[in-house]
């Protein structure tokens, strides 16, 4: 979206772009001074920039809010991987608990990009994160690596990517890097 374009919302709809509070007791004072101040300007619409999860945004839902996930081909949060192997290492963590989940036992894929090349072994369910060679692998980019990591595409999606090659059995990134609603608050886009 053009810079423009974004902020011209404002004048068309109340866009509200943060929402806290300490606790949940509070969220019916927020709704109330949220609606009052849209109907002074005369917006028929509230339109929370939150997460889907967000407390609030399940509070909303009980008075018939709407939820809608747009997908920018080219916009939005702008992320780079600048460290590879620092990556992995900072969210190994965070992998296992996916194996965990999975119980996923077995298992072993490469990833390589231009940066480096990272090997994920998982033996009796303990994932195992180093640099080496694997029998499956799968060759793409940093830039769709990226989106891989923070869930903004599936691993189905990626193999359709003419950037992508894959050999062997890659189903292990599924469990490692499942799609789910990636989000930037907009109060930090840059």
């Amino acid at each position: 979206m053009d810079p423009d374009e974004e902020y011209e919302r404002y004048d068309y709809e109340f866009l509200v772009t943060e929402i806290g509070a300490e606790s949940s007791h509070s969220f019916s004072t927020i709704l109330n001074e949220l609606a009052s101040r849209a109907l002074d300007r005369r917006f028929g619409r509230i339109h929370l920039s939150i997460l889907f999860d967000h407390p609030f945004a399940e509070y909303c839902h009980r008075f018939g809010s709407e939820s809608r996930i747009e997908y920018s081909k080219n916009g939005g949060g702008m992320m780079r991987i600048i460290n590879q192997k620092t990556l992995f290492e900072k969210i190994r963590e965070e992998l296992q608990v996916r194996i965990d989940e999975s119980n996923v036992n077995e298992g072993e894929v490469e990833v390589k990009t231009e940066l480096r090349s990272t090997l994920f072994t998982v033996e009796d369910g303990r994932l195992h994160v180093t640099e080496g060679k694997g029998r499956n692998r799968i060759d793409l980019p940093q830039s769709i690596l990226t989106q891989l990591v923070v869930g903004y595409r599936s691993v189905e999606d990626l193999m359709n990517e003419d950037k992508v090659n894959v050999k062997g059995n890659i189903s292990l990134l599924k469990v490692l890097f499942p799609k789910s609603f990636p989000y930037i608050w907009r109060i930090d886009r840059f």
